[in-house]
C-alpha cells in the first residue's frame, strides 16, 4: 500500500506536468536495467513478467484515479451550466 500512496504521488505529478499515465520509454528503461541486474536465480523473463505485472496494477491505480478526476470535474462542470 505504501507503493499505491507513491502511485498517486506520481499520478499527481503527471496532471501536474500535462504527462500520460503511460510512459512506454520509462518502463522500458526500468525493464532493461532490472534485466541488468538480475543475477538470479530467476530468469529475467520472469523478473520482467513480475514487473509488468506490479507496473500494470499501479498503472490501472493511476487510471482509476484518472477517471475519478474526470467525474469530478464533468459534475463541476455540470452545476455550473445549471447554476
Amino acid at each position: 500500500n505504501e507503493r499505491a500512496k507513491i502511485a498517486e504521488e506520481i499520478y499527481q505529478f503527471k496532471v501536474k506536468n500535462n504527462k500520460s499515465v503511460l510512459d512506454s520509454s520509462r518502463e522500458a528503461e526500468l525493464l532493461k536495467n532490472l534485466n541488468q541486474i538480475n543475477s538470479g536465480p530467476l530468469s529475467a523473463s520472469a523478473v520482467e513478467t513480475i514487473y509488468k505485472n506490479i507496473m500494470h496494477c499501479f498503472r490501472e491505480h493511476q487510471q482509476s484515479l484518472h477517471q475519478t478526476d474526470l467525474a469530478s470535474t464533468i459534475c463541476i462542470v455540470g452545476l455550473g451550466l445549471m447554476g
